[in-house]
Parts: structure tokens; C-alpha cells; sequence
């Protein structure tokens, strides 16, 4: 990882036994709780991750910003730790939850990689929960959902407005189109699938990267 100053200090002193985890958990979850500057909450989260930190307080903490911090950034990385460093005994209820009502198309794609990225039954009824907000949302067919969502968060990462919901972003995505020459075919075939067309062959699932260099 990258660390800005504060934290490489962090890390090195941790490294060198100058503190101990103990001491640098209650550092982190201090900054991520009253620090006003997002960068430095963002490289908390990202630390807790990296060091695979868990326990009670914690998990309470980090499920608290995964259901209501107002930037998508800090949802995306505490739906993360959630998943990666908590058993699905303690993440099932939580991210069930999340899987219902989160709005955010970062989080939302966040949450889909991760379910996607496990062989696990219950797992694979919340990716389904979710395809199933979004097909509605969209209104297109179910094989197409993958193109849409992924030009949305194309979208978030262009314009840097990660806090865009998902479905509101259509004008957004044709202006960005447009102004790539490369992608000009996309708005024709993103416009056929929005007015009822159904007979293109989908994408790549993970079209994301190929839509990038496009873009």
C-alpha cells in the first residue's frame, strides 16, 4: 500500500514495535470517527483492511459507515473489511441489509464484485437480490444490466461525483459518449436497450476494463 506521511509513520511504528495493533486499531478508529478531512478516513478504512482488523467494537463501528456515512468512498471500503475480515456468521444480516437499500452505483458494483468473488449459496441470493433492484431500476433486460452498471460507475470515476446514485446518471453517461469517438456506437446500442430492444448479444460480464479504454 501507499501511505501518505502520516500513516507510513503509522505503519513503521507498528513495524518497529514502537506501538503495538492494539494501540494503532484505537488511532485508526479515531481518525475514522472524527477526522473532517475524507483522505485520511479513506487511508484509515484502508489500513484496517490491509492489516485484516476485526473484533466487536470494530465491526460495530464499520457498520455504522457502511449504513449511513454520506460518502460512497467510505461505504465502498467498510463493505470491504465487512466482507473480507468478518465471518459470514457476523456480515449475513448486514450485508442483506446493504443488498436491499444501498442506492450508490460505486457501492452497489463493490458489493456485486465481492458476492461474485465467493462459491457461497447465500452470497449468490444477495448478488440476485440486487440484480433484481436493478433490473427494475433500469427497466432493460436482465443480461444487460452489467453494461449499465458499469458505465455508471465509468461515470462516477470520470466526473469524480461518487456519491451519484444508481439510474440517475443517463444523461451523464450519453454526454460522456459523446465526447468520446471511440464509444459513439455505445449510445446507439445503450439508447435500443432503454427504448425495448432485445436482440443484441450482451457484452463481457466484466466489461468494466473494456469499457475503459473506450473511454
Amino acid at each position: 500500500m501507499i501511505y501518505t506521511d502520516k500513516f507510513q509513520k503509522l505503519m513503521d511504528n507498528l513495524s518497529n514495535g514502537k506501538i503495538n495493533k492494539k494501540e494503532v486499531v484505537n488511532i485508526l478508529l479515531t481518525l475514522l470517527e472524527e477526522s473532517d478531512k475524507l483522505l485520511e478516513r479513506i487511508e484509515s478504512l484502508k489500513t484496517i483492511y490491509y492489516l485484516k482488523i476485526n473484533g466487536d467494537k470494530v465491526f460495530r463501528i464499520i457498520e455504522n459507515h457502511l449504513i449511513s456515512d454520506e460518502s460512497a468512498q467510505i461505504r465502498c471500503l467498510s463493505a470491504k473489511i465487512i466482507f473480507q475480515n468478518f465471518p459470514k456468521s457476523k456480515n449475513f444480516l448486514l450485508l442483506r441489509w446493504v443488498s436491499q437499500y444501498e442506492r450508490s452505483a460505486l457501492v452497489i458494483k463493490t458489493l456485486l464484485d465481492l458476492f461474485r468473488s465467493v462459491v457461497d449459496p447465500h452470497f449468490k441470493i444477495f448478488q440476485n437480490i440486487i440484480l433484481e433492484r436493478l433490473k427494475k431500476i433500469y427497466n432493460i433486460p436482465m443480461k444487460e444490466i452489467n453494461l449499465f452498471l458499469n458505465l455508471e460507475v465509468l461515470c462516477v470515476e470520470k466526473t469524480k461525483q461518487y456519491n451519484l446514485n444508481i439510474g440517475e446518471n443517463w444523461h451523464k453517461i450519453i454526454r460522456m459518449l459523446k465526447f468520446s469517438p471511440d464509444s459513439v456506437w455505445l449510445v446507439q446500442r445503450l439508447y435500443y436497450i432503454k427504448y425495448g430492444g432485445k436482440m443484441l448479444g450482451p457484452l463481457p460480464d466484466d466489461s468494466l476494463p473494456y469499457l475503459k479504454q473506450l473511454i
